[in-house]
């Protein structure tokens, strides 16, 4: 194995357990306990977690890659829906799209210097940031749900 497969099997393998984890959190919730914010407009809902973070990594294997990510980042966090249903369909798109990406992916992009957001780093180095990055936002989904069923629980 090549250390570009390495790397690429590595990531699908963190990506798959990230979108594994995030189904599971989505299990059960529907209607308001995916648009409900933490403190207000200050927080993101579920839903705007879920549509930012496949976005994102459509985005980020996009400029790993070496191509201009397709993503409309406001609207990510303006998403709104009353169905996990639609956010797991979401998922298992972003699922497919990337893996057909990384499936492609050559020794050569992931070393090339790529730049995005006024950072810059490697294709590889890339891929490492959107891992890291869906699962900061993970946690985002998890404890929003964990204060959502709190808060349900409590008003019983």
């Amino acid at each position: 194995m090549t250390l570009a497969e390495a790397t690429i099997s590595g990531v699908r393998a963190q990506f798959n357990v990230v979108l594994n984890d995030l189904r599971q959190a989505l299990d059960g919730l529907e209607g308001e306990a995916l648009n409900w914010r933490p403190v207000g407009d200050e927080s993101s809902s579920i839903y705007m977690l879920v549509s930012h973070m496949m976005g994102m990594a459509g985005g980020m294997c996009a400029v790993a890659r070496g191509e201009e990510p397709q993503r409309d980042r406001a609207a990510e966090f303006a998403a709104f829906g009353t169905k996990s249903a639609d956010l797991l369909k979401l998922i298992d798109d972003t699922q497919a799209k990337v893996e057909q990406a990384l499936s492609s992916t050559t020794d050569e992009m992931l070393a090339s210097k790529r730049e995005f957001v006024g950072n810059e780093s490697t294709g590889a180095g890339m891929l490492a940031v959107m891992i890291r990055h869906l699962g900061e936002h993970l946690g985002h989904v998890a404890l929003t749900r964990q204060l959502w069923e709190q808060l349900e629980a409590a008003s019983g």
